[in-house]
């Protein structure tokens, strides 16, 4: 669940129609501004991530002796 909301005397309010709240239950407010740089740090990482499996991947197959020949090879199906 995800709604805006205002810090007005004290209390936060809801700016828009809340559904799914339970009683009791207790919910965290993040600002725009942290919620674009959650945002920015979730796409970092998985930016990086991703250039982590990259190398880790292109290191195995050079390992095993893969080449750009070779895999010119198998992507155009010439398996010979």
């Amino acid at each position: 669940m995800s709604i805006k909301v205002a810090y007005r005397n004290g209390v936060f309010e809801p700016l828009e129609k809340v559904e799914g709240a339970q009683p009791g239950a207790i919910y965290t407010a993040f600002s725009d501004e942290e919620l674009r740089d959650f945002l920015e740090r979730l796409r970092t990482g998985n930016v990086r991530a991703f250039l982590d499996l990259r190398n880790e991947i292109a290191a195995d197959a050079a390992a095993r002796g893969l080449t750009h020949e070779r895999l010119a090879e198998i992507l155009s199906g010439d398996d010979a």
